[in-house]
């Protein structure tokens, strides 16, 4: 458990405020630091290796705390939720990553091996472009890939079906244009076989890149499947999750039912709740 990674992600902006509307900016500011908060609790009980994945819209705070108390800071650089990729803070982004000076520069790609051909080769022009900043400038890159869908309504029922063949293309798809980050995020499966295919991809032994998880804001249970599934897999080394974590909590909080010591103590729980899970399958 020493050597896993488990970060607790609250890089959200548009979701969060799809999630929470009529909130003001400093509200979105404070709930960063509760949720910073639960995961210091979760990291002061449990050897390991924590991170908290957080923005610098509404995170400036939580992203110098999270430094302070020598936990791992991941932080994008793309803007949130856009359906093709593109930099928040556009050429200027070195001066952005250089401020806070993250262990990990995150940023998401919603992709499929389906996708047309410009709208590929312009993602992975970008993703490049971060990937050779960050190695000249000695940081580490995380992507995270996210299954590009039409709609809703197919990615529930993809879903369903099972991820595995269209994540397993894109990540050899991608591996193969040059994106070789540190560490990849991407979706959970319920299959521990296919968890186990996934990992064993020989793009990883070759790279040396690591593997976390990531959560899709599905139920806490589905949650724990995938990081138990990880835990037992080959070149996997832990998982990003964020609103499977905190969302019930903070929503919980905004309606008032729970005071601020009861939303970090929830959102810990929680988080402790996968860190177990992943433990318990080592």
């Amino acid at each position: 458990m020493e050597n896993s990674l488990c970060i607790l992600a609250f890089d959200h902006r548009k979701v969060l405020r799809d999630l929470f509307p009529g909130q003001d900016d400093k509200k979105y500011s404070e709930l960063k630091l509760h949720v910073l908060d639960a995961l210091s609790q979760v990291a002061a009980q449990v050897p390991g290796r924590f991170g908290y994945l957080v923005d610098e819209e509404y995170g400036a705070d939580a992203a110098l705390e999270t430094k302070k108390r020598g936990l791992l800071l991941s932080m994008p650089v793309e803007a949130s939720r856009t359906p093709e990729m593109v930099l928040q803070y556009g050429d200027d982004f070195p001066d952005h990553i250089n401020k806070f000076k993250p262990d990990l520069v995150k940023t998401l790609i919603f992709h499929s091996s389906t996708d047309d051909s410009g709208r590929k080769n312009r993602q992975i022009a970008l993703l490049k472009r971060i990937q050779d900043w960050c190695k000249a400038n000695k940081y580490d890159y995380l992507v995270e890939i996210i299954i590009n869908q039409s709609d809703e309504s197919t990615r529930s029922r993809v879903l369903k079906d099972g991820l595995f063949p269209e994540l397993k293309t894109a990540i050899t798809e991608l591996a193969a244009a040059g994106v070789t980050p540190a560490v990849w995020k991407i979706e959970g499966l319920d299959s521990e076989d296919h968890t186990k295919q996934i990992g064993e991809l020989k793009i990883f032994e070759e790279l040396n890149s690591q593997l976390i998880v990531l959560g899709s804001g599905a139920s806490l249970e589905a949650v724990q499947n995938w990081v138990g599934n990880a835990a037992k897999s080959p070149n996997y080394s832990g998982f990003a999750v964020g609103r499977s974590v905190w969302q019930t909590p903070i929503g919980k909080y905004l309606e008032g039912s729970l005071s601020t010591s009861q939303l970090v103590s929830e959102v810990a729980g929680n988080f402790k709740m996968l860190v177990n899970s992943y433990e318990e399958n080592l």
